[in-house]
């Protein structure tokens, strides 16, 4: 029986055409995923179709491998683009690809007759890869009709249809847009013929010009995935047009799409779409193309896309973070590049999983086995993420996850070792001074030794410049900077004391470069105006002012807690409310009266749910009203009330509301820990319950005390 090549054996051949040297069996084993000995008889099956076809067979060499020494390797791909069909074995699954690919593109029944002869196998055989074909659908919200005498279709909603085809083709096509001609990208011919058979007749260049022009338009860059998925998605909706198979969007739903952005992008290219097919394309699949650009993502974000959303995917970002680190052990929350880039894909990606637009990542596996121990601390965090957001997250996405905390890993290992100033002092002349100043260099990278002092002139010394510490051979004390004794001579006692001072000067929050040019700045402005008696004195009272008072008021990292924010003045429980605008105000009023926020923010709360929709309504019973910074907050602030009655917010999935919480934010961050926090305890279903059900304002303060977070 002759040798035939299948999908694997192709592809070794067509790595084989591309490599210049030698390629080693063991190598070939790893990439593939098999055996040095199945390697063996795949190449038997590449020297017979060489042979065939008049080629010279694969040299061998020991110890290096083998190779394709001929220099007709241009012909060698004509052949195999004109016969591999005659030579090549298909899959289980990629016969089960062209029965979807042939499914997705009839306009009716297909008989079972006609599949078997498509595959060229067996009806038996045909009719266990449509069982196949048949679960997969499933999967995806659609069902396989069999009728007698008819055969099988397709049957579904349209957007069901819509996401499960391109599913298929990017798990199939990957990342890129082959094209058939080059099997040189290794992308075998015979596997994906069927699949981009699925869009024949839709010009694929005409789709990418389009979207090329709508990104130089309105200045945009789209991610090569996003970009990809777009036209994918397109060229198929085209293809469903023109079989007269148009989505329908509900007109609320279209309605509040008009506001976004992307909108205007989406009209933009269905625009030049309309010119070069002269075809008319209506609004609401200009809609279903505005819901994929806001669930892609940018090269650059503002997250306007998410806008309606943005607090609750920081509030998520946050617990993340926090949930991801003690499964990691590791902390993870003094990087800023990881909150934001957590928030640039996390907009997006609930924004696709709300609206069931499919996700591949193409580096799953490698990720899953460089990033093990990370992905299996997100997996396990990701639960109550899916319990906040009312999403499920599959491991697509969970694997895009793991490689954001990866990267924050890196940056910690890349970043630099914190130094600390130091002053030397020795009164015993300057011999003695410079040893120890060499010693001290030699034994502490992170010690910046700034120069030596006497005794008498220290104090000059340290005001005029930032000093962390002091090292000095004679006994000493100054105010405010630590002094570490030595010998002239710097004992190992001596390293060891050093150690500890920096240890505990590592864990110390000192003011910036930046903070301290702000100190000098304003000293130097105070002293071109007035005389100032006390040069030390003041330079420590602005530092007080700038630096320890900010320190005391909040907690570690400068966000408030939960405990400080809702305390007996901004707790009301049972309170009558006639409806959920009453609501609002009532909760807006307790942070007015306190002082935290302009009665504007109140009237900015109630307009964002009318124009926005009752997006704030975030989990059965739970709304979180807010409105932007600018609307007139003061300070970061948050009101906690029930109510007697539960209103209705408009909120098909999470009303009637019973409980309001009102939170006023002055940036994107100082309010997160708190948030986050408050997340955990409406998470836990016993603490939600004891709120609800409470009277008293003192015991819901006992819940919130005994969070376990403090």
């Amino acid at each position: 029986m002759a040798k035939l090549l299948d999908e694997r054996t192709t592809k070794i051949l067509v790595k084989l055409i591309q490599e210049e040297d030698f390629v080693k069996i063991e190598n070939l084993s790893r990439e593939f995923n098999v055996s040095k000995r199945t390697i063996q008889y795949d190449l038997d099956k590449i020297n017979y179709f060489l042979k065939t076809h008049g080629f010279p067979c694969l040299e061998r060499r020991p110890k290096k491998g083998i190779r394709l020494s001929l220099k007709e390797k241009q012909d060698l791909l004509e052949v195999l683009k004109r016969k591999i069909k005659f030579y090549y074995y298909s899959t289980p699954k990629e016969r089960q690809n062209k029965i979807l690919s042939e499914l997705f593109k009839a306009k009716g029944f297909i008989t079972i007759e006609t599949i078997s002869n498509l595959l060229g196998v067996s009806r038996s055989t045909a009719i266990k890869d449509l069982l196949k074909v048949s679960e997969w659908l499933y999967k995806n919200n659609l069902k396989l009709i069999t009728l007698p005498r008819y055969g099988v279709k397709i049957d579904g909603d349209e957007r069901a249809i819509r996401r499960a085809a391109l599913l298929f083709l990017r798990e199939n096509l990957g990342t890129d847009l082959p094209l058939l001609e080059e099997i040189e990208s290794q992308n075998v011919l015979i596997n994906k013929d069927p699949i981009m058979k699925l869009l024949e007749g839709i010009d694929i260049n005409l789709i990418v010009n389009a979207v090329k022009k709508a990104e130089e338009q309105f200045n945009i860059n789209l991610t090569d995935k996003t970009f990809n998925a777009l036209t994918l998605h397109i060229a198929f909706a085209i293809k469903r047009i023109l079989s007269g198979k148009d989505i329908l969007m509900p007109k609320e739903e279209l309605s509040r799409l008009k506001n976004y952005r992307e909108f205007e992008i989406a009209l933009f290219i269905v625009e030049r779409l309309k010119e070069y097919f002269s075809l008319e394309i209506p609004q609401d699949e200009v809609g279903y193309i505005t819901i994929h650009l806001i669930g892609g993502n940018f090269v650059k974000e503002d997250f306007s896309s998410y806008k309606e959303n943005l607090f609750l995917v920081q509030i998520i970002a946050a617990r993340l973070i926090e949930l991801v680190g003690k499964e990691f052990k590791m902390d993870f929350s003094m990087d800023k590049d990881l909150f934001n880039n957590l928030i640039q894909h996390l907009g997006p990606a609930f924004y696709r999983l709300k609206n069931g637009i499919p996700i591949v990542n193409p580096i799953l596996k490698e990720i899953k086995e460089s990033f093990t121990d990370i992905y299996e601390a997100c997996r396990k965090s990701i639960k109550e993420i899916e319990n906040i957001s009312g999403f499920l997250i599959n491991e697509d996405e969970i694997g895009y996850i793991a490689i954001h905390f990866g990267a924050s890993i890196e940056r910690m290992k890349m970043s630099e070792e914190r130094t600390f100033n130091a002053y030397v002092v020795c009164g015993t002349g300057i011999g003695t001074a410079e040893f120890l100043t060499l010693r001290l260099k030699k034994e502490f990278r992170n010690l910046n030794i700034l120069g030596t002092a006497s005794i008498h002139n220290v104090r000059e010394v340290v005001f005029a410049r930032p000093v962390d510490l002091i090292i000095s051979t004679m006994s000493l004390q100054i105010e405010d900077v630590p002094v570490v004794h030595v010998s002239p001579i710097l004992s190992e006692k001596d390293i060891e004391n050093i150690k500890k001072v920096l240890s505990i000067l590592e864990k110390k929050e000192v003011p910036s470069q930046k903070g301290i040019k702000i100190i000098e700045t304003i000293m130097n402005a105070i002293e071109r105006y007035a005389e100032v008696k006390d040069k030390e004195g003041l330079y420590k009272e602005l530092y007080k002012i700038l630096y320890n008072d900010e320190a005391d008021n909040m907690k570690g990292d400068g966000q408030p807690v939960l405990k400080e924010l809702l305390t007996k003045d901004t707790i009301r429980l049972k309170v009558k409310a006639e409806n959920w605008e009453d609501a609002v105000r009532i909760g807006g009023k307790l942070l007015f009266e306190k002082g935290f926020i302009e009665s504007t923010y109140i009237d900015a709360m109630v307009k964002n749910v009318k124009e926005i929709g009752p997006y704030i309504v975030i989990a059965p019973g739970i709304a979180m009203p807010h409105a932007r910074p600018e609307d007139g907050v003061k300070k970061v602030c948050m009101s906690l009330i029930t109510l007697k009655e539960p209103v209705e917010f408009g909120n098909k999935d999470n009303d009637p509301v019973r409980l309001v919480i009102c939170f006023g934010a002055v940036d994107h961050e100082s309010h997160l820990k708190a948030l986050s926090e408050l997340m955990e305890i409406l998470m836990d279903k016993q603490s939600l319950e004891g709120i609800f059900k409470s009277e008293d304002v003192n015991e819901v303060l006992n819940i919130i005390k005994n969070n376990k977070n403090y």
